[in-house]
């Protein structure tokens, strides 16, 4: 039996909608969307969207899938629909990530490749509330360097050359509690989800390792 997938004519009766839907009506108006997302083009509803926020997590295919009865099925369309370009798929991962729906599952699908893009996305994957051991090695193997390095760097990478040597002592400091905040949250996932293999433990201990140390 076919979803009715309606027409939204004001913003009023699209957030109405989102919020009442079912997971089988929210699934089917994804899919509905999935090509305007995947094409970056709006269709006559998106354009409304954008002209009342111009903003990309208030277009249909993104609302949906933070919307409170999307389901893991949706997440999975969302993961395969893909997007433009690197950027895009930066947002759609993260949009994905703060979906209530949400499972480790999920996150393992979800690509982190991109060394300018993907950073936070890669960020996200680690911290995120239901990140397995798995999960946590896979957000550091698919980001391309080494993610400490890349998320201090992010800091600075607009400074001069003077102004990064007259930071260092606050790099060192970020560095510092960037290094304690990986462990913390690796020790924390070993206590709620299963002990890691001496061979994980080591792949994560020379993370640590490369991240104390300064590459720029």
């Amino acid at each position: 039996m076919s979803v009715e997938v309606p027409e939204f004519e004001s913003w009023d009766a699209f957030n109405e909608f989102l919020d009442s839907a079912s997971s089988e009506e929210l699934h089917a108006l994804a899919v509905k969307h999935a090509e305007c997302w995947a094409t970056l083009s709006f269709c006559d509803v998106d354009q409304m969207l954008w002209d009342e926020a111009e903003d990309w997590g208030e277009l249909v295919f993104t609302r949906v899938l933070v919307a409170p009865n999307v389901d893991s099925k949706t997440l999975q369309l969302a993961v395969e629909t893909g997007s433009g370009d690197t950027w895009h798929r930066a947002f759609l991962s993260s949009t994905i990530m703060d979906s209530s729906a949400v499972t480790k599952e999920i996150l393992l699908q979800i690509p982190a490749d991109d060394m300018i893009d993907d950073v936070e996305v890669a960020e996200q994957l680690f911290f995120h509330s239901v990140a397995s051991i798995d999960v946590l090695l896979y957000a550091l193997n698919q980001y391309p360097t080494n993610l400490i390095d890349a998320l201090i760097y992010e800091t600075v990478r607009d400074m001069t050359e003077d102004e990064r040597k007259s930071n260092r002592a606050k790099r060192d400091e970020l560095r510092s509690e960037y290094l304690q905040k990986f462990k913390t949250k690796w020790e924390e996932v070993l206590k709620s989800d299963r002990k890691s293999t001496q061979e994980e433990q080591e792949e994560f201990d020379e993370f640590l390792e490369l991240g104390a140390n300064e590459s720029f």
